[in-house]
């Protein structure tokens, strides 16, 4: 692919090139094949073909050397130093082509000169100074083009990375206006060598040929030579006077050169043209076929302009013979001195050119490095403003101001590179972090998942619990029922004892009040569990107390003989009841305690209210010695029993609320657990959006790095 390229570029330069030098070339060529008569003269031509070739292959070969160090150049662009040598090669070879191409054609134009002016008889030095200038100014026109398109056709190379060199503004500028102004100046003089050229020999030649037509009219002439008259014409412009027969011999002169003998011997070629000569010849050779008046010839040597006429009544012809350098030196001199003063007129438009140029230019040489390395990144260059007043001036200043804010840009973007790196530092610790909590987070709810699971199975539990000691309880009403009938029998047959049981009735009174006082201590304990647990302990401790008190009542019986055998069977019933209340306790204390255990977990509490017990129990005891006090424990035992009664009842009002409350204790769990489910899923989307904010914070990492880098290129300070 590269080859290719290499190739077409190479193709295109040969192309290009040889297009440009052949252009130039050519229009010399025709310029001096206009201006010279090439057709009737074969040397002209050759001469001007050799020279013409010469000067195309030896340009041509010097630019396709150039070419090919620029070609080597650019396959070795990367080895060091040739990127530089590249870049000035381009330079060199633009200015260089466009001084070859004009020097060699100037030369060529110089040696064609010189040729025909000394060795072909072509002496009209003022002529040749006039085409010399038309070709000088033609040369420069087409070498100012060439130049530019060099630039042209080399420019799309700079996007292929190769460093050509680019055309300055002046340059640029005198490129494209100077070539016009040449090109009006060769337009300009043309025109006043035909305009001049018509008006001036005419006019001298309107001064020659009245005189002609006055010797011509004077019949006498032929015979008397001594009327011939004197014409001042002939004296001012060198010229000679013949009076001819119709073969050409010479019947009068006034030249010494040329008194006798034929015209045709006069003629003389020398070094003239062939055709010049021949024609001359030829025109008195036939002088009676051929139409009198003016034309060109050649007379001794030199280029000649001849009047004839015939003398009117006889076959004799007046010719009048003038050099045609001197005839029209006049012309000649005025061609001469007009194309010089265009010469110097557009030397003089160059040098104002240029200097306007100069000054127009010198702010944009002053810019257009600074752009130039701005473009790379070096945004150090200092701008010197040249106050030229236009345009150019406030580009520069505005350039200048946009030069600055670009570098306070970039130093506020180098500053903020260096933040986003910190920032996306801390960015990252503080993903990680939030990853790492956020699955903390998660694994905690899925933990607390399974906790909010199992107290809905506890709930559960609870609930089936609750429905098996609601059943208990029940039964429990019906046994404390049944015991509430039965101490009322007591009640009524201890009626008998009362005096001897007065100790022991302080001693329940004494216990009541402490059992009063431990039911009021209940009842502010963890409120239904904790009453309800004394409760039951209060029945297993009565139960044991009417146990011991039936045991009492026995010993007492016994003593008491025939008259304590009623009451020892009352006492035996008491102590069976009680012995069933005691088994029936025991087994709604283990319900209870295992409900309390699947509630509250707190055994501390039982532990304190049996130690509790186990004090009223120590005090009952110590009462219990005093058998006085019998009847009123056993009326305080019913009170108590009844208030069991209530207490029971409210116990299983409580178990039928506590079964709801779990129920909808339990429907919450679940509605907890889903929601725990939902943010687990959120805390798990969690987790990835800070694992995506770790990777946003690596990749900002990154660009703030990109960043930096690219900002190495620019140059600030």
């Amino acid at each position: 692919m590269a080859e290719d390229i290499f190739k077409k570029m190479i193709r295109n330069y040969i192309l290009y090139g040889s297009y440009g030098i052949f252009l130039s070339v050519g229009t010399l060529f025709i310029t001096l094949f206009i201006a010279y008569p090439m057709v009737s003269d074969a040397r002209l031509l050759l001469c001007i073909g050799i020279l013409s070739l010469l000067s195309y292959f030896s340009t041509f070969a010097r630019y396709i050397n150039n070419v090919a160090k620029i070609v080597n150049l650019i396959r070795k662009l990367k080895e060091p130093g040739n990127y530089i040598k590249l870049k000035d090669r381009f330079r060199i070879v633009a200015s260089r082509s466009l001084y070859r191409t004009f020097l060699t054609l100037i030369i060529t134009l110089i040696l064609f000169f010189i040729i025909i002016y000394f060795f072909w008889g072509y002496k009209n030095i003022y002529y040749h100074f006039n085409i010399f200038f038309i070709c000088f100014f033609l040369m420069l026109h087409l070498s100012y083009n060439t130049n530019t398109t060099w630039f042209i056709r080399n420019y799309p190379l700079g996007r292929f990375g190769v460093p050509i060199g680019v055309q300055n503004l002046r340059s640029k500028i005198i490129s494209r206006i100077l070539p016009v102004v040449l090109l009006a100046t060769v337009s300009i003089s043309c025109m006043i060598y035909l305009v001049n050229g018509k008006i001036i020999k005419e006019e001298i030649d309107s001064g020659i040929l009245p005189n002609l037509e006055l010797m011509c009219g004077n019949a006498n002439l032929a015979q008397d030579f001594s009327q011939i008259p004197s014409i001042p014409i002939i004296k001012k412009y060198r010229g000679a006077i013949f009076i001819l027969k119709d073969n050409g011999e010479i019947v009068y002169s006034n030249s010494k050169e040329t008194l006798s003998g034929r015209i045709q011997d006069a003629i003389q070629r020398g070094d003239q043209p062939e055709y010049l000569y021949k024609k001359t010849k030829d025109y008195f050779d036939a002088i009676k076929e051929q139409n009198t008046g003016r034309f060109e010839g050649v007379y001794q040597n030199n280029h000649a302009v001849f009047f004839i006429g015939k003398i009117a009544q006889s076959d004799n012809y007046a010719l009048l013979v003038f050099d045609e350098l001197i005839l029209y030196k006049t012309f000649y001199l005025s061609i001469f001195i007009e194309t010089a003063i265009l010469f110097i007129i557009n030397f003089l438009i160059w040098f104002v050119v240029n200097r306007r140029l100069l000054k127009i230019s010198r702010p944009m040489d002053e810019v257009i490095p600074a752009i130039t390395s701005a473009s790379k990144g070096d945004l150090t260059q200092t701008i010197n403003l040249i106050k030229s007043r236009d345009v150019i001036e406030d580009f520069t200043r505005y350039f200048k101001t946009f030069i600055d804010n670009v570098r306070n840009f970039m130093k506020n973007a180098g500053e903020l590179s260096e933040r986003l790196m910190g920032l996306s530092e801390s960015i990252a610790r503080i993903g990680n972090y939030i990853k790492k909590s956020s699955s903390s987070h998660a694994e905690l709810l899925l933990k607390s998942t399974d906790v909010v699971k199992d107290i809905s199975t506890s709930f559960s539990s609870i609930t089936n619990d609750s429905e098996m000691h609601n059943k208990n309880i029940s039964n429990l009403q019906n046994m404390i029922d049944k015991l509430n009938a039965s101490m009322n029998e007591v009640s009524g047959n201890a009626n008998s004892v009362v005096n001897s049981m007065k100790l022991v009735v302080g001693s329940a009174e004494n216990g009541s009040g402490l059992v009063d006082n431990t039911f009021e201590g209940m009842q502010n304990i963890e409120k239904f569990y904790s009453g309800m647990l004394n409760v039951i302990e209060i029945i297993s401790d009565i139960s044991e107390k009417v146990n011991l008190l039936s045991l009492n009542a026995s010993i007492e019986a016994a003593r008491a003989g025939d008259y304590g055998r009623g009451f020892a069977v009352v006492a035996d019933e008491i102590s069976k009841l009680a012995d069933n209340t005691s088994s029936s306790v025991k087994e709604i204390t283990s319900l209870i305690n295992e409900g309390d255990i699947e509630v509250k977990r707190d055994k501390e509490m039982v532990a304190d209210m049996r130690s509790s017990f186990g004090l009223i129990m120590k005090n009952i005891e110590a009462t219990g010695v005093m058998i006085e006090g019998f009847i009123d424990m056993i009326q305080a035992r019913v009170q108590d029993i009844q208030n069991i009664k209530k207490d029971i009842s409210a116990i299983s009002v409580f178990y039928n609320e506590l079964n709801q409350s779990t129920g909808v204790q339990n429907k919450n769990a679940l509605m907890v657990s889903e929601t725990i489910d939902q943010v687990n899923s959120g805390a798990r989307d969690f987790v990835e959006r800070s694992e995506t904010l770790a990777d946003s914070s690596e990749e900002l990492k990154k660009m703030a790095a990109s960043l930096t880098e690219t900002l190495k290129i620019f140059k600030i300070s």
